[in-house]
């Protein structure tokens, strides 16, 4: 099926970008999100997994941080609550953390309470299986892409 709609986009002009193009297969990385069709579920990428493991456990051994670093951290931990939302609740403290700053290398002291939540965040994306199912990956109150956390062990 995919080469007839290739020979017709050729034969009609609409260009097709082979590089883009994906033969029929079970998995797919899409908007970096592995999708697994043949399980019906989604994994963040071992890549940014490993990323966002390598950012907690920085973020927990230092005393302070510049704001350009909590940033990055955040900015993975959003990505990775896309796969597992309620990683969300843990994550908000950090969030509210760079509140107040404007400079990018102004350093932020590192509450108890902050490395804590890092704490939690680190067990729940790093160190279990970071996976949701299809069936309830879309959020009621939310245009944008969302799921259920399927981590075994930890229930909604």
């Amino acid at each position: 099926m995919l080469n007839i709609f290739i020979g017709m986009c050729k034969y009609f002009g609409v260009p097709v970008a082979d590089e883009k193009t994906v033969l029929p297969t079970t998995v797919i990385e899409f908007l970096e999100i592995t999708l697994y069709s043949s399980t019906m579920e989604c994994r963040l990428p071992e890549e940014k997994n490993i990323r966002l493991r390598a950012a907690l456990l920085n973020f927990i051994t230092k005393k302070k941080i510049t704001l350009k670093e909590l940033q990055s951290l955040v900015g993975l931990l959003n990505f990775a609550v896309k796969i597992i939302p309620i990683g969300r609740t843990f994550s908000h403290r950090l969030y509210d953390a760079t509140r107040g700053f404007s400079s990018p290398h102004s350093h932020i002291r590192i509450a108890s309470d902050l490395k804590e939540d890092a704490r939690i965040c680190l067990r729940m994306f790093c160190f279990t299986s970071i996976e949701s199912s299809f069936d309830r990956m879309l959020s009621a109150h939310s245009n944008s892409f969302q799921m259920q956390n399927h981590t075994p062990g930890i229930h909604p």
